[in-house]
């Protein structure tokens, strides 16, 4: 038993160290993403997920709780091929009384290279 804790607990920092090489710090892209110029494991793909995590969290209303949820998602795509991966579709809950869920602050970013260095375009609105 100890040495299958022993094991998890490496294993888990493992894990932890080999992702740290990029940040997913919102708005904050690492050289070498942006040096990537084709997936590791499918030299074909036209695109890859960086990384796609979210977070819940329950805050109080007046007649109970409300759920938060927030998604950070990172996309490289290689090619033109790959355009259509970009594209983030959010499903939201509709009732059958008719109470739907409300998506707020959205924030989408492009980063290409302009004459060999990196710029930031924001998505405009009426993209999203």
């Amino acid at each position: 038993m100890r040495l299958f804790i022993a094991i998890t607990a490496f294993l888990t920092m493992c894990s932890l160290k080999a992702q740290s090489g990029a940040s997913r710090e919102f708005g904050k892209i690492s050289s070498r993403e942006m040096e990537m110029t084709h997936c590791a494991f499918d030299s074909s793909a036209g695109a890859m997920v960086l990384f796609d995590v979210g977070k819940s969290v329950f805050l109080r209303a007046n007649n109970g709780f409300r759920l938060k949820f927030t998604r950070h998602k990172r996309i490289k795509v290689f090619r033109e091929s790959g355009r259509d991966y970009a594209e983030i579709e959010i499903p939201f809950y509709i009732s059958d009384d008719g109470e739907k869920e409300k998506i707020r602050d959205i924030e989408a970013y492009t980063y290409n290279f302009e004459d060999g260095k990196p710029v930031r375009q924001s998505v405009a609105p009426s993209s999203i």
